[in-house]
C-alpha cells in the first residue's frame, strides 16, 4: 500500500507540473496572441484527473475483490488444517490401538503356552496314573519323545523370534530412513525459503541502489549542465586520487602490522616452549618415578580397554545368538499353533468317536451287568431259566434280522453317498462287531436257558497240538495286529501257561519296541507250553476278541462251560468273568472321565482358537488401516512434490517479474530524464521570454526597427512551433507514465502473491514436521514390541529349564523305584546316555 501511495503521489506531482506548464504556455500564448481566448484552469484540471479517478476506483474495486478472495482462501486453509489435525489424531489413535492389540496378542500367546503346558502336565499325570510300575520304561520313552518334541518346538520358537526381530529391525530401519528423508526435505524447503528471502532482499536492495543511482545521475546531470562546476569536479577528482593513495598506504601499513603481530605470536610461542623445556629439565630427577607410574597407568588403561572391547564383542555375539534362538523359537511357536489347529480338528473327530464309544460302552455295560447277575445267580444256585427254547430262538432270529437289515442299509448308503459324514467303512465294522456281540449274548442266554447251541467248524478238543498251532500260525499276522497282550495276559496267567517273569519280559523288554513284536513274543512263549498254550490263547480270544476268534477258528464264540478245556475251574472262570465285568465297568468310568476331560479341553481349545481368530481379524484390520495410512502418506508426498514444482515455477515467475520491474524502472528513469530535459528547456524559454519582454519594454520608447520586428516574428514562429509540439509530447509522456504505473501495480500484486505462497510453504513445512513426529512415535512403538518379544523369549527359556529339571527329577525317582541292582544300574546308564543325547 505504501508503494501505491508513493505512485499516486508521484502521479499527482506530475499532473500538477504538467498543469503548471500548460498554464504557463497559455499565458505566453495569450500574451503573444491577444485575439486567442485562454482556457480555463478548472476545466483542464477536470479533464486531466477524470481518467485517473476512474483508474483509482477500478483499483479500489480490485483491491476489495482481492481482500474477499483472501478471506475465502483463509477459510479454506482453516478447513484443511482442521482436516489435517483430525487425520493426525486418527493416526495416533490407530497406533495406540495397534500397540494395545499387540500387547493383548502377546498376553494371549503366553496364556496359550501356559495352558498348553498345563494340558501336557495333566496328560502326563493321567498316563502315570493309568500305568503301573511295570510299564515305567514305556513311559520313559514317551517322556523322552515329548522332550525331544519340546526341544524342536523351542528351536522353532527361537527361529520365529529371530525372524520377527529381523522384521522389526527392518521396519525400524525403514521408519528411520523415512524420518531422515523427511528431515532432508524439511531442510531443503527451509534452505529454499531462506534463498528466496535472500533473493527478495537482494532484489529490494538492488531496486534501492538503482533508485539511488538514478538520483545521483539526476544530480550529476543537473550539476554537469552548468560550466561553473567543472573546476570543482577537477578538484574532487584530485581529492579522490589523493584519498585512494592514502588508502593504499593505510593498507600497506595494515599488512605490515599483521606481519609484525604474527611474528610476535611466533616469538611468544617459542618463549613459552622454551620455558616449559626449562621447567621439565629442572624437574627431571623428581618426576622420573611419576612418569613410570603414568606409563603403568596407561598400560593398565590399555589392558582394560582391550578387555572391555572383548567383552563388548562377546556381548554382541551372545545377542546375535540369542536373536537367532528367538527367531527359531518364534518359528516353532508358529508351527506349534498350526499343529494345535490340526490337533483341535482331530480332537473334534476323536470326541465324536468317543461319544459313539460311550454310547456303545453303556449298552455293553448294561448287557454285562445283566450277564454278571445271571452268572452270580448260577454260581449261587438261585438262577432259573425265564425263557424257553422257542422264545430264545425267536429273539435271536429277530435281533439277527434287525442287525442284518441295518448293515444292508449302511452298505447301500456308503455306496450311494460316499462323501457323507457317516459313510465310512468304520460304520460297517462297528455294525459287524455289534452283530457278533449280539450273537454272543444270545448264545449266552441260550446256555443259561439250558439250550445246546450248535457250533460250526472243527471241534478244538479233538484237534492235536500241531493242528492247533498250525491254525494259529496261519492267522499269526492277524493276531499280532489285532491283539493287545496286556488284555490277554491275566487269563493266560490264571490258566498257568505264563509266569510272572514271562509277563515282565513281554511288557518291559527293550528289544520289543511295539505291540506287534510283544504279541509275537507272547505267541512264542505259549508255543513252548504245547497244546495248553494254544487252547488257553484261543479261549482268551473267545472271551476278549470274539470276532477275531471266529475269524481264526471258524466257530462262533460262546461262554458255555463245555466249550472251555478245563484249564481253569468253573468257579475260577466265573470269578474271572466277574473281574472282567468289573474291569470293564472301571474302564467305562475312566472312559467317561476321559471323555469329560477331553470335552472340557476341546471347549477351552475352541475358545482359545476363537480368541486367536479374533486377534487375527483385528490384526488384519490394523494392517489394512496401516496400508491405508501408507497410501495417504504417499499421496501427501506427491502433493509435497507438486508444491515444490509450483514453488519452482513461482520462483521463475518471480525472477521474470523482477526483470520486468527493473525494465520498467529503467524506462521510468528515461521518462523522468525526458521530463527533466523538457522542464529545463521550458525554464530556459521562459527566461529568454522574460528577457525579451524586459528588452522590449525598455525599448518601447525607441523606434521599432525592422531588425527587431524580424526577431519578434522569429520568436513568434518559435513559440508557435513549441505550442504545436508540446501537446503531442505531453500525451506521449502521459501515456508512458500510465503504462509505468500499471506495470508497477502488477508487480506489487505479484509480490503479494509470492508472499502468500511463501506462507503456504511454511504451513506445508509444519505438516511435514507433524509427519516426522508420527514416524518417531512408530519407531518408539517398534522398540517396545522388540523389548516385549525379548521378555517372551526369556520366559520360554525359563519354562524349558523347568521342564528339563522336572524330567531329571522323574528319571531319578524312577531309578529309586527299581529294586533290582543290575536293572537299576542298566537303567541309570541308559538314562544318562539319553540325557546326554538330548542335551547335545
Amino acid at each position: 500500500m505504501s508503494l501505491d501511495r508513493t505512485i499516486f503521489r508521484d502521479q499527482m506531482g506530475l499532473s500538477d507540473s504538467a498543469f503548471a506548464k500548460h498554464m504557463h504556455n497559455t499565458e505566453l500564448y495569450s500574451h503573444c496572441r491577444g485575439d486567442e481566448e485562454p482556457r480555463s484552469a478548472p476545466e483542464a484540471r477536470n479533464e486531466d484527473l477524470s481518467p485517473l479517478q476512474i483508474k483509482v476506483d477500478a483499483l479500489k474495486a480490485a483491491i476489495e475483490e482481492l481482500a474477499a478472495n483472501i478471506k475465502i482462501d483463509q477459510q479454506l486453509w482453516m478447513k484443511r488444517q482442521t482436516t489435517l489435525v483430525g487425520l493426525t489424531r486418527e493416526i495416533e489413535a490407530n497406533s495406540k490401538n495397534m500397540h494395545k492389540l499387540q500387547i493383548e496378542h502377546t498376553v494371549m500367546q503366553q496364556k496359550e503356552i501356559h495352558f498348553k503346558n498345563q494340558i501336557e502336565a495333566e496328560h502326563q499325570e493321567h498316563r502315570d496314573l493309568e500305568k503301573n510300575t511295570k510299564m515305567l520304561r514305556e513311559d520313559l520313552l514317551k517322556l523322552n519323545y515329548m522332550l525331544s518334541k519340546n526341544g524342536q518346538l523351542s528351536q522353532a520358537l527361537e527361529k520365529e523370534n529371530v525372524l520377527m526381530e529381523s522384521d522389526f529391525l527392518r521396519r525400524l530401519k525403514e521408519a528411520e530412513r523415512d524420518s531422515v528423508e523427511i528431515q532432508m526435505t524439511y531442510e531443503k524447503t527451509h534452505d529454499e525459503k531462506e534463498r528466496l528471502l535472500n533473493s527478495l532482499v537482494e532484489a529490494e536492495r538492488k531496486i534501492l541502489l538503482w533508485e539511488k543511482k538514478i538520483q545521483l545521475v539526476k544530480e550529476t546531470r543537473s550539476a554537469l549542465d552548468s560550466d561553473v562546476v567543472q573546476g570543482e569536479i577537477q578538484m574532487m577528482k584530485a581529492e579522490i586520487h589523493r584519498s585512494e593513495a592514502q588508502l593504499n598506504q593505510l593498507k600497506r601499513q595494515q599488512e605490515q602490522l599483521l606481519r609484525e603481530s604474527e611474528e610476535t605470536v611466533v616469538r611468544r610461542e617459542t618463549i613459552a616452549n622454551r620455558r616449559k623445556a626449562m621447567v621439565h629439565s629442572s624437574q627431571k630427577q623428581a618426576t622420573k618415578g611419576e612418569l613410570s607410574r603414568q606409563a603403568q597407568g596407561l598400560r593398565r588403561k590399555i589392558k582394560d580397554l582391550h578387555k572391555h572391547v572383548a567383552e563388548c564383542e562377546q556381548v554382541i555375539k551372545d545377542q546375535q545368538e540369542s536373536q537367532g534362538y528367538l527367531a527359531d523359537a518364534l518359528a516353532q511357536q508358529k508351527q506349534r499353533l498350526i499343529e494345535l489347529c490340526s490337533t483341535s480338528r482331530t480332537l473334534d473327530h476323536e470326541i465324536v468317536a468317543l461319544e459313539d464309544t460311550k454310547v456303545r460302552n453303556l449298552d455293553h455295560l448294561l448287557i454285562l451287568q445283566n450277564r454278571a447277575k445271571k452268572l452270580l445267580g448260577v454260581c449261587e444256585g438261585r438262577y432259573k431259566a425265564s425263557s424257553t427254547r422257542e422264545s430264545v430262538r425267536a429273539a435271536l432270529q429277530t435281533q439277527t434280522e434287525h442287525v442284518h437289515a441295518t448293515s444292508a442299509i449302511l452298505h447301500r448308503v456308503c455306496e450311494e453317498f460316499p462323501s457323507a459324514p457317516g459313510a465310512t467303512p468304520q460304520a460297517n465294522v462297528s455294525v459287524g462287531r455289534t452283530l457278533n456281540f449280539t450273537h454272543h449274548c444270545l448264545l449266552l442266554s441260550l446256555w443259561m436257558a439250558g439250550e445246546c447251541v450248535p457250533c460250526e467248524g472243527p471241534d478244538l478238543k479233538k484237534m492235536g497240538e500241531e493242528e492247533l498251532w498250525e491254525l494259529i500260525n496261519d492267522n499269526r499276522h492277524r493276531i499280532s495286529l489285532g491283539v493287545r497282550p496286556c488284555i490277554l495276559i491275566p487269563y493266560l496267567r490264571q490258566a498257568r501257561v505264563l509266569t510272572e517273569m514271562d509277563e515282565d519280559e513281554i511288557v518291559s523288554c527293550h528289544n520289543l519296541t511295539n505291540r506287534c513284536m510283544r504279541t509275537s513274543y507272547m505267541l512264542d512263549l505259549l508255543r513252548t507250553q504245547g497244546r495248553n498254550g494254544a487252547v488257553a490263547l484261543l479261549e482268551s480270544l473267545m472271551i476278549h476278541y470274539p470276532t477275531l476268534y471266529t475269524q481264526v477258528t471258524g466257530r462262533k464264540p460262546s461262554t458255555e462251560p463245555s466249550r472251555f478245556s478245563g484249564l481253569i475251574k468253573y468257579s475260577e472262570l466265573t470269578e474271572y468273568l466277574v473281574r472282567a465285568v468289573t474291569g470293564m465297568q472301571k474302564e467305562l468310568q475312566e472312559a467317561r472321565r476321559e471323555a469329560g476331560r477331553m470335552t472340557s479341553r476341546c471347549t477351552t481349545l475352541e475358545s482359545e482358537i476363537r480368541q486367536v481368530t479374533e486377534q487375527e481379524e483385528k490384526s488384519r484390520c490394523l494392517q489394512a488401516d496401516s496400508e491405508r495410512m501408507r497410501r495417504h502418506l504417499c499421496s501427501l508426498q506427491c502433493e509435497v512434490t507438486k508444491l515444490k514444482d509450483e514453488k519452482c515455477d513461482l520462483y521463475v515467475r518471480y525472477t521474470a517479474a523482477i526483470e520486468e520491474k527493473s525494465a520498467v524502472t529503467k524506462r521510468l528513469h528515461d521518462l523522468n530524464l525526458q521530463v527533466y530535459q523538457l522542464q529545463t528547456e521550458l525554464q530556459r524559454v521562459q527566461l529568454e521570454s522574460k528577457l525579451q519582454k524586459q528588452c522590449s519594454l525598455r525599448r518601447a520608447s525607441l523606434a521599432k526597427t525592422p531588425q527587431l520586428q524580424e526577431e519578434v516574428q522569429k520568436l513568434r514562429c518559435q513559440l508557435m512551433k513549441a505550442e504545436k509540439l508540446d501537446p503531442a509530447h505531453q500525451d506521449i509522456l502521459a501515456q508512458d507514465l500510465a503504462e509505468a504505473i500499471d506495470s508497477q501495480v502488477e508487480l506489487a500484486e505479484q509480490l503479494r502473491c509470492y508472499r502468500e505462497e511463501n506462507e503456504q510453504l511454511h504451513m506445508d513445512k509444519q505438516g511435514l514436521m507433524d509427519q516426522k513426529e508420527g514416524l518417531s512415535l512408530q519407531v518408539q512403538q517398534l522398540t517396545l514390541d522388540c523389548n516385549m518379544h525379548q521378555q517372551k523369549t526369556t520366559m520360554i527359556h525359563n519354562q524349558l529349564r523347568e521342564l528339563q529339571s522336572e524330567r531329571d527329577q522323574i528319571l531319578f525317582d524312577y531309578i529309586g523305584t527299581v529294586r533290582c541292582v543290575p536293572v537299576r544300574d542298566e537303567a541309570q546308564a541308559m538314562i544318562a546316555r539319553i540325557l546326554a543325547e538330548k542335551d547335545t
